[in-house]
């Protein structure tokens, strides 16, 4: 199968592979395609749930590392 895309679109996914941690485009895509081709989360157990929910989480990548959640910038100083 090919699938026609724009550059762009082509740039944004190398990216996402990339900083997913996979080492090609096709990983990724084939990845993402079976994770959606799965079971619903009704009819999976709580271990297969977790594991799948701890991979996305490991693919997110922070768009910004330098957030500051500490308590002094959450509240104001009076």
């Amino acid at each position: 199968m090919q699938l026609n895309i724009s550059e762009e679109v082509e740039h944004r996914l190398r990216d996402k592979a990339a900083s997913a941690g996979y080492q090609n485009v096709e990983a990724y895509i084939l990845d993402l395609v079976d994770e959606d081709m799965t079971d619903s989360p009704s009819t999976k157990s709580h271990e297969e749930w977790l594991k799948k929910f701890d991979a996305l989480m490991a693919r997110q990548v922070s768009r910004n590392p330098n957030f500051d959640d500490s308590r002094e910038s959450i509240y104001p100083i009076r």
